[in-house]
Formats: C-alpha cells, sequence, structure tokens
C-alpha cells in the first residue's frame, strides 16, 4: 500500500463503507494492510479481475464488523470456493450483492449448481441474509433458488431476480408465497412472465414490483397497486 493511502486509513478510522470499484493496484495488497477500522460495515469489490482471496482474509481479521460485501461484474468465474471463503470471512454478514456474477465454476465438486453453492456458503452466516442480488447470475437452476430462499424464507426483504430467464407466472406465486417478509421484488426482463403474476402478488405484503421491462404499466394498473399500497416501476 503507498504511503498516501496508509495515511488515509489512519487518518479516517471513522469509515463507514470502503468502495474499491475499478481499483487498479494490488487488491490483495491493498486489502492485507488495512488497519482494523471499527465501524466499517460496508466493501466494494466491483469490477475486478476475480474476487481478492488472499487479500479478504488479511481483511476479516482486522475487520469484524462487515455486513454487506458487494462484488458485482467480476471479469473471471465466481467459484464455490469463493462463496465459502466469503461466508467463513464474514459472519455478520446481512447483504451479499453478486451482481452480473460470470457462471460459477462447478467442475468437479459435486454440486447441481451454483445456487446450490451460494445456499451451503449462505447457511454457515449466523445472521441470515435479507437482502439477496442475482441479477444476471447464470448457472443457477430454478430448483436450486427455491432451496436458497426456502433456507431464508422469514428473513429475505428485498429479492433482485434482473434478468433470470427461469421466471414464469407459477413460479413468481410459488416465489411469493414462500417468501412471507418480502417488501421488494425485482423481476426486470423476465420474459415469460404475463400481467396475471404481477397481480396474483397484490395480496401479499410487497410493497415495490420492479418489472419495467417487459412491461409497460399504465397509470391505471400502477393506481389500483397503489391502492394495495404497492409501487410498480
Amino acid at each position: 500500500m503507498t504511503p498516501f493511502l496508509t495515511s488515509l486509513f489512519h487518518r479516517f478510522t471513522n469509515l463507514t463503507s470502503l468502495n474499491l470499484t475499478h481499483f487498479q493496484g494490488d487488491l490483495d495488497a491493498l486489502l492485507s494492510q488495512i488497519p482494523p477500522l471499527k465501524y466499517l460495515t460496508s466493501l466494494n469489490l466491483s469490477h475486478q479481475p476475480s474476487l481478492p482471496a488472499y487479500g479478504l482474509q488479511a481483511f476479516s481479521k482486522q475487520i469484524t464488523t462487515l455486513t454487506s460485501l458487494i462484488a458485482t461484474n467480476l471479469y473471471s468465474s465466481f467459484s464455490h470456493t469463493d462463496l465459502f471463503l466469503i461466508a467463513d470471512s464474514f459472519p455478520l454478514l446481512e447483504e451479499l450483492n453478486l451482481y452480473y456474477a460470470k457462471t460459477i465454476d462447478n467442475k468437479n465438486t459435486g454440486y447441481i449448481d451454483g445456487i446450490e453453492a451460494l445456499s451451503l456458503a449462505l447457511i454457515k452466516l449466523h445472521i441470515p441474509s435479507r437482502r439477496i442480488v442475482l441479477t444476471n447470475t447464470v448457472g443457477y437452476s430454478y430448483g436450486g433458488l427455491f432451496s436458497l430462499l426456502s433456507k431464508y424464507c422469514r428473513s429475505i426483504q428485498h429479492l433482485d431476480l434482473n434478468c433470470y430467464k427461469l421466471l414464469n407466472d407459477h413460479r413468481v406465486v410459488e416465489l411469493s408465497e414462500l417468501l412471507v417478509g418480502l417488501v421488494s421484488l425485482n423481476l426486470t426482463n423476465s420474459d415469460m412472465l404475463t400481467y396475471s403474476s404481477l397481480f396474483a402478488l397484490l395480496s401479499k405484503s410487497l410493497r415495490k414490483i420492479t418489472a419495467a421491462p417487459p412491461f409497460h404499466f399504465t397509470e391505471t394498473q400502477r393506481k389500483l397497486f397503489l391502492l394495495q399500497g404497492c409501487i410498480l416501476c
């Protein structure tokens, strides 16, 4: 780590979040040299060649308060070992954002699909995740998704399935009945859905549904949902 960055971390000891998106240096080295920051709860490692495993392990020994980890748009494939590393290193994690993660590599691991590895990793967390983002991820079967969500059905409040291509009307209703505490749901670019699945959600606890495209809502439809306490986006 450069003397400049070192001085910054020692000067701003009350940092609550650290955004290392597009960092172009040695991320493993940087993370391994960050001093204890007792208020730090959020770390963003997006747009990196891969997950910095060595640096995260060292970082977790100094930072024990992390509740949010964002690792979107990683250039290389996510592996099941990456997921277990996250679970082992950050037991207080409440939010895990894997937006646009490439296919999870499960060759020779015995896992059915990537989401099974994710499910097993999240079970290790002492505080179940309240927000799960699986936007633009691939390699996940619907069975694996259902298995994952069923384990956290009482705690998940926000679910982002943007561009998850295996959803249909029946499955959306099935998930909504499972996730009784769900507050917001993102179904954008779910091409197999029809309006009937959205209307079936009206009686649920949902307060926000994002589903455009493929849907183009009229003002009448928006008002109908709003009367039920739900915003359409």
